[in-house]
């Protein structure tokens, strides 16, 4: 946490531990996600302020975000299914936004999902991102070393970048990253959101294992549980969707934003060009209540708050 001297704001520093400084690597790395993330301008995605260099020491500075992961959210409670399907929408709105300017994040997970107090939902760390183009691409993020001969599938390559528990099929058989290596990632997040848990809870154990691999590798689709599935048989197909084995049979981000938006929406009352939303002295009831719209991020602000404050007067 460290302020802006000069417009007097509160900002978020994200640094280059002094004994890396030397590596090369961590530098550029550093500086690409600098480079990526200061191209977006989108309401979810965390905005980056500058980068700078003080007594040798590279720096990044990003708005401060006061608020939990989703990863906390998570543990602390499980989301309902009309959050759940906001929170959905928010991250595959910004992923969405990523994929048009050709960019992978590459390593999504709960704790890279900020839910701050102001209800706007934010993705975070694209330290892992590649471009899509190859002039633009880099060789950044973190690395993960395997012994070939622990794995019961052939992994060519002695580095993947990820998180293990959130890597595609296609990334840890090292073929062409695509979209659909966050939409599989997305997936997996979606999963925990509504199931409550890991969909390869058994085999993930600790950060990597045989297990996991073999797992995501089975041709086997990835199913949601039943009695998930019997609270929004909608959403459940969705999740499945986007953990389809084969990356061509998932759906874009931008495909999601479009079915989430339709699943958000339905059952709304449709207010028709000659109703009048101004109805004097008349009550209003459950029936008017598609009059009630253009104040999304002020209830969702309204529901953080209330997180913490018992009394909240508006």
């Amino acid at each position: 946490l460290a302020r802006d001297t000069k417009l007097g704001r509160k900002v978020a520093l994200k640094v280059i531990l002094p004994d890396r400084i030397g590596a090369t690597k961590a530098v550029e790395s550093f500086l690409e996600e600098a480079r990526m993330t200061a191209r977006f301008s989108h309401p979810h995605i965390v905005t980056i302020y500058a980068a700078g260099e003080f007594q040798g020491c590279r720096y990044l500075a990003l708005e401060c975000l006061e608020g939990q992961t989703l990863r906390q959210r998570i543990r602390e409670q499980l989301p309902g299914l009309k959050e759940s399907l906001r929170i959905a929408l928010a991250v595959s709105d910004a992923l969405a936004e990523a994929h048009r300017r050709e960019i992978l994040h590459r390593d999504l997970k709960p704790e890279n999902v900020i839910i701050p107090k102001d209800g706007r939902l934010r993705v975070l760390d694209f330290g892992i991102d590649k471009a899509l183009h190859p002039e633009q691409d880099s060789e950044t993020g973190s690395t993960l070393t395997i012994d070939p001969k622990s794995l019961s599938a052939p992994v060519e390559k002695q580095s993947l970048c990820g998180t293990p528990a959130y890597m595609a099929p296609e990334l840890w058989q090292e073929e062409e990253s695509t979209h659909a290596v966050d939409v599989w990632a997305l997936g997996i997040v979606l999963y925990e959101m509504f199931v409550g848990r890991h969909p390869f809870e058994e085999a993930k154990g600790g950060s990597f294992s045989a297990s996991l691999l073999a797992a995501v590798l089975n041709p086997d689709p990835v199913l949601v549980d039943a009695a998930a599935r019997n609270q929004s048989p909608d959403f459940a197909e969705l999740i499945e969707l986007c953990l389809r084995k084969d990356p061509k049979e998932r759906p874009t981000a931008e495909q999601l934003v479009d079915r989430l938006n339709r699943m958000i929406s339905r059952g709304e009352r449709v207010v028709s060009p000659e109703d009048s939303p101004f109805r004097g002295l008349q009550p209003f009831s459950e029936e008017h209540s598609a009059y009630f719209f253009g104040r999304e991020a002020e209830t969702a602000a309204f529901l953080e708050r209330l997180r913490e404050d018992p009394i909240l007067p508006v």
